[in-house]
């Protein structure tokens, strides 16, 4: 649930509320899920109200089933597609954590096993945006000094009047700045604590213990059935690795995946693969690995068809959102 959810809220704690959703005939997982998703409203300190907004935004969560590895591992994955920028991460049975790298707002993500729940904290570190958006201000006040320089003694405008109004305008523009990127950042850790959400309770179910076998299929076929150029399509899944067959046609974005290994296997033409240090053609038949963490480029100057080995949740853009990247890949 959200920071805060479980305090009263209108004279009623988040039980109480619950409580009388099913006395009322309503699902009383549903209002947990809701009071899940209200964002934490801590009080602002005098700065951040004099700036227009927080230095840090924040977003917790409790899923009523506790962590195992395979949850972490499709939580990881699931945060670093949505983040849509380079990070660092971790996964386990007993928790998962993510932050990104080199951004002017840093986001983190941790989630660990409660009992019988799992938590996970959500949330966006601004203080590098603020020492930036301070720097701009200064410059326009600086301007505003030099400006005011300018005009003393050379024309009847009072320079005070010119470096009063370039300070007041520059602080005005950089408080309606922060207070804009404020909206954008609280934006966009909602999208990623309902992605979180929907990961937790996409796997809630548990695995049955023991699996009918898949009826036989023809490669051939399957790939009949796509149609569009560099969009994957779910063939199988193995334990924790995907099968996907796509088509390639053209070149695709230069990207890294920071934690997956992908295996191209070329099941018909040929497929130049490019690395920042060398090319590799790869034949009819043969098959190339990436490791993780390497920079490539797959290129296919005429159509190709490929069968990729790689784990579940793995982003075909890697560390890059481009038009090419595929969110989530339709079974086929």
């Amino acid at each position: 649930m959200a920071e805060g959810a479980g305090e009263p809220a209108g004279g009623l704690t988040l039980e109480e509320m619950k409580s009388a959703a099913a006395e009322a005939g309503f699902d009383p997982e549903l209002v947990e899920r809701a009071a899940a998703l209200v964002p934490h409203g801590a009080s602002e300190s005098v700065l951040e109200r004099l700036i227009g907004g927080p230095l840090r935004v924040e977003q917790a969560i409790s899923f009523p089933k506790e962590l195992d590895e395979d949850a972490a591992v499709r939580l990881l994955s699931a945060v670093r597609s949505e983040a849509g920028r380079r990070g660092t991460g971790e996964s386990s049975a007993v928790g998962m954590s993510w932050h990104s790298e080199s951004e002017m707002d840093v986001v983190l993500v941790n989630a660990h096993a409660e009992a019988n729940s799992t938590r996970v904290v959500a949330s966006i570190d601004r203080h590098t945006g603020l020492l930036l958006t301070a720097l701009g201000a200064a410059g326009g006040i600086l301007a505003s000094f030099l400006a005011a320089i300018g005009v003393a003694g050379e024309t009847t405008i009072s320079p005070y009047l010119v470096l009063g109004s370039g300070i007041a305008g520059s602080l005005a523009l950089a408080r309606a700045f922060w207070a804009t990127s404020t909206r954008r950042v609280r934006k966009e850790l909602d999208i990623l604590i309902r992605t979180i959400d929907r990961s937790l309770r996409s796997g809630s179910a548990e695995r049955p213990a023991v699996r009918e076998a898949l009826p036989k299929a023809n490669l051939a076929e399957k790939l009949s059935q796509i149609s569009e150029h560099w969009t994957p399509r779910l063939a199988a899944r193995v334990n924790d690795t995907d099968v996907k067959l796509v088509k390639l046609q053209g070149d695709f974005v230069w990207h890294r995946h920071e934690h997956e290994d992908e295996l191209f296997l070329v099941l018909q033409g040929r497929l130049l693969m490019q690395f920042r240090d060398r090319e590799e053609w790869v034949e009819e038949g043969e098959y190339i690995l990436v490791p993780r963490g390497v920079e490539h480029r797959p290129v296919a100057p005429e159509e190709v068809h490929v069968l990729l080995v790689e784990p579940s949740g793995t982003l075909n853009t890697g560390d890059v959102r481009s038009e090419r990247t595929v969110d989530v890949v339709e079974p086929i």
